[in-house]
Protein backbone atom coordinates (compact mmCIF):
# COMPACT_ATOMS: atom_id res chain seq x y z
CA UNK A 1 0.00 0.00 0.00
CA UNK A 2 1.35 3.22 -0.93
CA UNK A 3 0.92 5.99 1.57
CA UNK A 4 -0.40 9.17 -0.41
CA UNK A 5 2.04 11.98 -1.55
CA UNK A 6 3.95 9.15 -2.76
CA UNK A 7 6.08 8.35 -0.13
CA UNK A 8 7.56 4.77 0.52
CA UNK A 9 5.83 2.84 3.07
CA UNK A 10 7.09 3.44 6.29
CA UNK A 11 6.33 2.82 10.36
CA UNK A 12 5.26 5.10 13.17
CA UNK A 13 6.03 3.72 16.55
CA UNK A 14 4.74 5.20 19.31
CA UNK A 15 6.83 5.47 22.82
CA UNK A 16 5.01 4.80 25.47
CA UNK A 17 4.21 7.77 28.25
CA UNK A 18 7.42 9.02 30.06
CA UNK A 19 7.27 9.61 33.71
CA UNK A 20 8.75 12.93 34.97
CA UNK A 21 9.90 13.71 38.95
CA UNK A 22 8.83 17.31 39.52
CA UNK A 23 11.23 18.15 42.43
CA UNK A 24 9.89 19.40 45.68
CA UNK A 25 11.38 22.47 46.73
CA UNK A 26 11.42 24.94 49.19
CA UNK A 27 13.17 27.82 51.50
CA UNK A 28 12.41 27.04 55.11
CA UNK A 29 13.91 29.24 58.11
CA UNK A 30 14.54 27.59 61.29
CA UNK A 31 15.20 29.05 64.67
CA UNK A 32 17.78 27.93 66.90
CA UNK A 33 16.92 25.16 69.36
CA UNK A 34 19.87 25.83 71.63
CA UNK A 35 22.43 28.58 72.16
CA UNK A 36 24.96 30.07 74.17
CA UNK A 37 28.42 31.63 75.03
CA UNK A 38 31.54 30.43 76.60
CA UNK A 39 34.09 32.74 77.81
CA UNK A 40 37.32 32.20 79.41
CA UNK A 41 37.20 35.12 82.19
CA UNK A 42 34.32 33.12 83.71
CA UNK A 43 35.61 29.43 82.74
CA UNK A 44 32.81 27.68 85.29
CA UNK A 45 29.93 30.05 84.19
CA UNK A 46 26.78 28.92 82.26
CA UNK A 47 25.35 31.81 80.02
CA UNK A 48 22.51 29.62 78.43
CA UNK A 49 19.50 31.85 80.15
CA UNK A 50 21.42 35.30 78.74
CA UNK A 51 19.77 37.06 75.93
CA UNK A 52 23.18 38.15 74.27
CA UNK A 53 25.88 36.60 73.55
CA UNK A 54 29.46 37.70 72.66
CA UNK A 55 32.07 37.22 69.91
CA UNK A 56 35.33 37.94 70.39
CA UNK A 57 38.35 39.04 72.56
CA UNK A 58 38.73 41.32 75.52
CA UNK A 59 41.95 42.56 77.17
CA UNK A 60 44.02 41.73 74.48
CA UNK A 61 43.09 37.67 74.34
CA UNK A 62 42.71 37.52 78.14
CA UNK A 63 39.17 37.72 77.74
CA UNK A 64 38.04 35.29 74.94
CA UNK A 65 34.32 34.70 74.12
CA UNK A 66 32.81 31.92 71.60
CA UNK A 67 29.47 31.16 70.51
CA UNK A 68 27.46 28.12 70.34
CA UNK A 69 24.40 27.75 68.21
CA UNK A 70 22.43 24.98 67.31
CA UNK A 71 19.90 24.21 64.98
CA UNK A 72 17.22 21.17 64.68
CA UNK A 73 16.85 20.70 60.87
CA UNK A 74 13.63 18.64 60.69
CA UNK A 75 13.61 15.81 58.45
CA UNK A 76 10.06 15.87 58.01
CA UNK A 77 10.55 19.16 56.52
CA UNK A 78 13.80 18.74 54.80
CA UNK A 79 14.60 14.80 53.91
CA UNK A 80 17.87 13.52 53.62
CA UNK A 81 17.79 13.64 50.35
CA UNK A 82 17.49 17.05 49.70
CA UNK A 83 20.23 18.79 47.53
CA UNK A 84 20.77 22.69 49.81
CA UNK A 85 20.83 25.48 47.48
CA UNK A 86 22.13 28.08 49.56
CA UNK A 87 21.75 28.38 53.63
CA UNK A 88 22.29 31.65 55.44
CA UNK A 89 23.20 31.72 59.50
CA UNK A 90 21.09 35.29 60.43
CA UNK A 91 22.49 36.90 63.73
CA UNK A 92 21.23 40.32 65.09
CA UNK A 93 23.82 42.53 67.19
CA UNK A 94 22.89 44.59 70.11
CA UNK A 95 25.02 46.93 72.44
CA UNK A 96 28.86 46.37 71.77
CA UNK A 97 31.54 47.25 73.98
CA UNK A 98 33.80 46.98 71.54
CA UNK A 99 33.40 46.71 67.21
CA UNK A 100 34.63 43.18 65.76
CA UNK A 101 34.03 44.69 62.26
CA UNK A 102 36.78 43.65 59.70
CA UNK A 103 38.05 40.58 62.02
CA UNK A 104 38.57 37.54 60.43
CA UNK A 105 36.21 34.82 62.12
CA UNK A 106 35.48 31.19 61.14
CA UNK A 107 32.44 28.67 61.77
CA UNK A 108 32.86 25.26 62.91
CA UNK A 109 31.16 22.00 63.01
CA UNK A 110 30.76 20.97 66.75
CA UNK A 111 31.66 17.34 67.73
CA UNK A 112 30.76 17.30 71.42
CA UNK A 113 27.39 16.61 72.30
CA UNK A 114 26.98 20.40 74.56
CA UNK A 115 24.24 21.64 76.08
CA UNK A 116 23.30 25.56 77.20
CA UNK A 117 25.00 24.72 80.59
CA UNK A 118 27.91 24.60 78.74
CA UNK A 119 31.43 26.58 79.81
CA UNK A 120 34.31 27.45 78.99
CA UNK A 121 35.55 23.94 80.81
CA UNK A 122 32.63 21.67 80.70
CA UNK A 123 30.77 21.13 77.20
CA UNK A 124 27.51 19.96 79.03
CA UNK A 125 28.38 21.53 82.46
CA UNK A 126 29.52 18.37 83.65
CA UNK A 127 31.96 16.82 81.23
CA UNK A 128 34.96 18.30 79.93
CA UNK A 129 36.02 19.67 76.80
CA UNK A 130 38.75 17.75 74.98
CA UNK A 131 40.77 21.17 75.71
CA UNK A 132 39.06 24.00 77.32
CA UNK A 133 36.92 26.57 75.36
CA UNK A 134 36.01 23.76 72.80
CA UNK A 135 39.22 24.00 71.31
CA UNK A 136 40.86 20.63 70.52
CA UNK A 137 40.64 20.13 66.59
CA UNK A 138 38.73 16.46 66.05
CA UNK A 139 37.70 16.15 69.77
CA UNK A 140 35.72 19.16 70.61
CA UNK A 141 35.22 20.33 66.82
CA UNK A 142 36.58 19.97 63.94
CA UNK A 143 38.07 22.13 60.99
CA UNK A 144 37.08 20.13 57.97
CA UNK A 145 34.68 22.09 56.23
CA UNK A 146 35.31 25.04 58.00
CA UNK A 147 33.54 28.28 56.44
CA UNK A 148 35.41 31.40 56.90
CA UNK A 149 33.48 34.87 57.01
CA UNK A 150 34.80 38.75 58.23
CA UNK A 151 32.33 40.32 60.86
CA UNK A 152 31.16 42.49 58.99
CA UNK A 153 30.06 46.57 60.52
CA UNK A 154 28.00 47.29 63.23
CA UNK A 155 25.86 49.61 60.89
CA UNK A 156 24.85 46.57 59.12
CA UNK A 157 22.60 44.72 60.79
CA UNK A 158 21.70 41.59 60.88
CA UNK A 159 25.14 39.76 59.94
CA UNK A 160 24.18 37.04 57.50
CA UNK A 161 26.92 33.84 56.97
CA UNK A 162 26.81 31.96 53.97
CA UNK A 163 27.37 28.23 55.70
CA UNK A 164 25.77 26.15 52.47
CA UNK A 165 28.51 23.32 52.69
CA UNK A 166 27.60 22.75 56.74
CA UNK A 167 23.86 22.46 56.23
CA UNK A 168 24.23 19.96 53.80
CA UNK A 169 25.91 17.68 55.58
CA UNK A 170 23.82 18.15 58.65
CA UNK A 171 20.56 17.36 56.19
CA UNK A 172 22.54 14.37 54.82
CA UNK A 173 24.85 12.79 57.35
CA UNK A 174 23.22 13.88 60.90
CA UNK A 175 19.99 13.74 60.54
CA UNK A 176 19.33 17.25 60.38
CA UNK A 177 21.39 18.25 63.43
CA UNK A 178 23.78 21.40 62.98
CA UNK A 179 25.98 22.08 66.02
CA UNK A 180 28.07 24.76 65.22
CA UNK A 181 30.72 27.10 66.98
CA UNK A 182 31.96 30.74 65.93
CA UNK A 183 35.17 32.63 66.61
CA UNK A 184 37.70 34.27 65.90
CA UNK A 185 40.58 33.72 64.23
CA UNK A 186 42.97 36.09 66.35
CA UNK A 187 41.87 36.00 69.84
CA UNK A 188 44.98 37.58 71.17
CA UNK A 189 45.78 40.48 69.49
CA UNK A 190 44.95 44.22 70.23
CA UNK A 191 43.13 46.11 70.18
CA UNK A 192 39.27 45.01 71.95
CA UNK A 193 37.17 43.42 69.39
CA UNK A 194 34.10 42.33 70.55
CA UNK A 195 30.50 42.11 68.89
CA UNK A 196 26.92 40.93 71.05
CA UNK A 197 24.74 38.54 69.27
CA UNK A 198 20.81 38.03 70.42
CA UNK A 199 20.18 34.68 71.13
CA UNK A 200 17.14 33.21 71.28
CA UNK A 201 16.33 33.87 74.73
CA UNK A 202 16.15 37.57 73.68
CA UNK A 203 11.65 38.06 73.99
CA UNK A 204 11.66 41.65 73.55
CA UNK A 205 12.41 41.07 69.76
CA UNK A 206 11.89 37.22 69.13
CA UNK A 207 12.21 38.01 65.50
CA UNK A 208 16.08 38.88 66.11
CA UNK A 209 16.72 35.55 67.48
CA UNK A 210 19.03 33.21 65.45
CA UNK A 211 17.78 32.50 62.40
CA UNK A 212 18.78 29.70 59.62
CA UNK A 213 17.17 30.22 55.94
CA UNK A 214 17.46 27.04 53.63
CA UNK A 215 16.28 27.05 49.60
CA UNK A 216 16.28 23.58 48.87
CA UNK A 217 15.10 20.70 46.64
CA UNK A 218 14.18 17.14 46.96
CA UNK A 219 13.57 14.75 43.56
CA UNK A 220 13.56 11.84 45.53
CA UNK A 221 10.19 12.97 47.16
CA UNK A 222 8.91 14.99 44.12
CA UNK A 223 5.52 14.27 42.76
CA UNK A 224 5.50 12.17 39.14
CA UNK A 225 3.88 13.82 36.04
CA UNK A 226 3.74 11.70 32.67
CA UNK A 227 4.16 13.20 29.39
CA UNK A 228 3.21 11.73 25.99
CA UNK A 229 4.77 8.92 24.44
CA UNK A 230 7.04 10.46 21.51
CA UNK A 231 6.08 9.31 17.63
CA UNK A 232 9.44 8.16 15.91
CA UNK A 233 9.31 7.66 11.97
CA UNK A 234 11.02 5.00 10.60
CA UNK A 235 12.98 6.21 7.40
CA UNK A 236 10.51 6.27 4.76
CA UNK A 237 7.43 7.18 6.44
CA UNK A 238 4.93 9.69 4.95
CA UNK A 239 5.78 13.02 6.44
CA UNK A 240 2.81 14.13 5.63
CA UNK A 241 0.57 12.59 7.41
CA UNK A 242 1.98 13.68 10.72
CA UNK A 243 2.65 17.50 10.28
Amino acid sequence: KRLRGGSRPGIVQILPPKAVVIPTTGETTFGASADTMIQSQSPTTSFGTFAGMYLGQTAAGADKNRDLVYFNILPAIIPATATIASATLTLYHGVTSADAAGSAAKVFRVLQAWTESATWNKYDGVTNWGTAGCSLDGTDFTSTGAIDWTVPANATNPHVITITSLVQDAVTSRAGALHILLKLVDETTAPNRRNTYRTKEYATEADKNPLLTVVWSDVAGGASSMMAGDEILAPGADLDRHR
